[in-house]
């Protein structure tokens, strides 16, 4: 069995990078469909792989540093694990709704936040409120919850806070490479950040449990039920007969 921290992080990161990977063919596909120049198809193709190919990349890299860490934790075989994972650990986004509505809070609180310090940092820092919302999300809902707050965030920083405003197309190869920097440091920073945190409620359950342990509360064991057998009866004496 896979281990209890990663084995869901490992999961999680796997299907992020497949998504990111998708999204990166469909701006290919769409350069090649839309674009009318060989300029603009290459621009099509280095944008997608700045925002979308190398994060995708990065992120199944730390997938499988991750699952080779829970291998050798384990004393198995990486494949082992991974033929051995619960069911739960295949669902890694499926958590309690209260972790979503957490997400796409925090979400709303750290745009409040960057609208109020826009005088002061207009446009130049455009993700500087949503790395502590995304922490904040992988803390308290898990991996899924992160990765929203993490898409929330990296929309509404692309539309209102990078040029062109009000769009959310990428024109420009160096706003990519800057997208693309900050949904990878979000989606890592919200892995470990669950993870950590699954970890914590962990040890926490078996300090209980060890306390418990110490203390005689433990469950005590079911009283033995008396059996009762019945008495033996013993044969009558016979006497052989003498020849």
């Amino acid at each position: 069995m896979a281990h209890f921290v990663t084995d869901r992080i490992v999961v999680g990161l796997q299907r992020t990078a497949a998504i990111l990977a998708i999204l990166a063919v469909l701006v290919v596909a769409g350069g090649i469909g839309w674009t009318v120049s060989t300029d603009a198809l290459m621009t099509a193709v280095l944008i997608s792989v700045l925002a979308f190919g190398l994060p995708a990349v990065a992120l199944a890299a730390l997938a499988f540093w991750l699952d080779g860490q829970a291998a050798s934790l384990e004393g198995q075989d990486r494949r082992v694990l991974a033929e051995h994972r619960d069911e739960a650990a295949r669902h890694p986004f499926r958590e309690p709704s209260f972790g979503y509505a957490i997400a796409v809070f925090a979400a709303l609180l750290a745009w409040g936040a960057r609208a109020l310090i826009d005088p002061y940092l207009p446009g130049s820092v455009p993700f500087i409120t949503y790395f502590v919302a995304v922490a904040i999300s992988g803390w308290v809902g898990g991996y899924g919850p992160a990765v929203l707050t993490t898409a929330l965030c990296a929309c509404i920083a692309r539309y209102f806070y990078m040029s062109p405003s009000y769009s959310f197309a990428l024109v420009n190869p160096v706003d990519a490479v800057r997208l693309g920097s900050f949904v990878f440091v979000c989606l890592c920073m919200g892995g470990l950040t669950a993870a950590l945190h699954a970890a914590l409620r962990r040890v926490q359950s078996l300090t209980g449990q060890l306390r418990a342990l110490k203390s005689g509360a433990a469950v005590p064991a079911a009283p033995a039920v008396p059996v009762s057998t019945p008495p033996i009866e013993r044969a009558p004496d016979t006497e052989l007969p003498t020849t």
